[in-house]
């Protein structure tokens, strides 16, 4: 009767703690690092990023912070993030994921800490209204209306 007892609280102890590691109990020392941004972000959590293409961590968590977003990314590993690197907010493709791409310009010899902000770049034709420019050029108003010429002329 002891020895099943004893066996029982073996397997419950045994099941505890292989619960424990599987569902995250175990204390999280993935290296972690903060990204900030001035202006507002299409990025989520569990959004990749990459440096030169590899993917290297997720966005852990977004918060607002005194000059902007804080953007937690948990690293896969300790990965060093040259200071010349060019950062920016980018889709993988017309429709396709959100990612935060980190390209480096060649060989580097200064390195982000872990305690860093890094300031993620705006593109320079981020925020320009693609529509406005179409429609800047007469050629190009001209061109638009012939198309719509046609267009009706056939129906």
């Amino acid at each position: 009767m002891k020895k099943r007892i004893i066996g029982i609280i073996v397997i419950i102890a045994s099941i505890a703690i292989i619960s424990a590691l599987i569902y995250g109990l175990w204390p999280d020392n993935a290296p972690r690092i903060t990204f900030t941004k001035q202006s507002m972000t299409s990025l989520t959590q569990d959004d990749l990023v990459k440096i030169n293409g590899a993917t290297i961590g997720k966005v852990e968590k977004i918060e607002n912070a005194d000059d902007g977003l804080d953007i937690i990314v948990r690293l896969e590993k300790k990965t060093k993030i040259p200071k010349e690197s060019e950062i920016i907010e980018m889709r993988s493709s017309l429709l396709g994921d959100r990612i935060l791409q980190i390209s480096t310009k060649g060989k580097c010899t200064t390195f982000y800490n872990e305690n860093d902000k890094i300031t993620i770049s705006e593109p320079e034709n981020q925020n320009r209204n693609i529509l406005g420019d179409i429609l800047t050029t007469p050629e190009k108003i001209d061109s638009i209306l012939a198309i719509l010429r046609r267009i009706e002329s056939k129906k």
